[in-house]
């Protein structure tokens, strides 16, 4: 009986490795940067529909290395993705190795390339007795992304500056009735870790939901995502510009953008190029890619 079930296994596991060679030789040769992929305009357009954007699946929170070379996205119902780009092209995506040890999704890689920030969750069955969930980095080794450090408490999707501004979504109050769903926070890095700053003023914070940020690498933008009534869709993205004192402007909803759906999770590529961002339709959500030239069209003019 125990040789059967060796037998067994041994039969899936070949099946198993040969569908994932199947799948890989499948995939089209494609190469350049972003996938070989016609570069958009002013109008945002599917990245890389069915080989990044699937039909049967929502994307969404990408993130670059610096190189450009390795690509991470959240697939619902898999997790983190990657994909890497190399003298063959790019590989097809495949579940990220660092989820075999460490769960948690929404992830951004700091400027130095060394550090990858993932938001783990409370629950996650990995979690050793007395920590916790939030926002965790882990360290770029030989071996791959290893060796979780806990940053903060109560955050999700992090984002940071070229310094290592961290600006992430305080999820303290989530699901708590009557109270504000979602506020963009601020930490700054100190001898004793990451110590949150003031949170951001102008029109970034109010009681309604906001979420997902992104944070310029001079942190002069920040955009981010909520649900305000005066909104386009079931969610919009929302843009802020910083002054030389610091202070941010009232917050700025662009029809080039949002829709009467639900556009959310921005990102801007390492390079400056292109914003990504998900836009739920119909049934799944996709992810879409526009020339960054928009944050500037945007831009007050007292500020440009």
């Amino acid at each position: 009986m125990k040789c059967k079930a060796l037998f067994v296994g041994i039969l899936l596991s070949t099946i198993f490795i040969l569908r994932g060679h199947a799948q890989q030789d499948e995939f089209p040769v494609l190469k350049g940067p972003y996938f070989g992929q016609k570069p958009p305009g002013m109008t945002p357009q599917i990245f890389a529909p069915g080989i990044i954007s699937s039909s049967d699946a929502m994307e969404y929170g990408i993130a670059f290395t610096p190189d450009g070379k390795e690509f991470y996205f959240n697939r619902n119902g898999v997790g983190v993705m990657v994909c890497t780009w190399g003298d063959a092209g790019w590989t097809a995506p495949a579940k990220a190795p660092f989820l075999k040890k460490y769960k948690g999704g929404a992830v951004h890689i700091m400027y130095d390339g060394k550090r990858l920030l993932m938001n783990r969750y409370p629950d996650a069955h990995d979690l050793k007795e007395g920590e916790t969930g939030g926002i965790w980095a882990l360290q770029k080794t030989e071996a791959g992304w290893e060796n979780p450090e806990f940053l903060i408490a109560e955050g999700m999707r992090a984002t940071s500056t070229l310094n290592g501004i961290i600006y992430t979504t305080d999820t303290s109050n989530f699901r708590k009735e009557g109270k504000d769903q979602g506020i963009i926070a601020k930490y700054i890095y100190s001898d004793s870790g990451y110590q949150r700053a003031a949170d951001p003023d102008g029109g970034v914070n109010t009681k309604n939901s906001e979420a997902h940020p992104f944070i310029a690498p001079d942190e002069s933008y920040i955009i981010f995502d909520s649900t305000r009534p005066e909104g386009k869709g079931k969610g919009d993205l929302y843009i802020c510009f910083r002054d030389e004192k610091g202070h941010w402007s009232q917050a700025i909803n662009s029809e080039l953008l949002n829709t009467g759906n639900s556009d959310w999770c921005a990102t801007v590529s390492p390079d400056g190029k292109f914003l990504f961002f998900t836009r739920n339709g119909t049934g799944n959500g996709d992810i879409y890619w526009v020339d960054a030239k928009v944050i500037d069209e945007l831009k007050p003019e007292g500020m440009k």
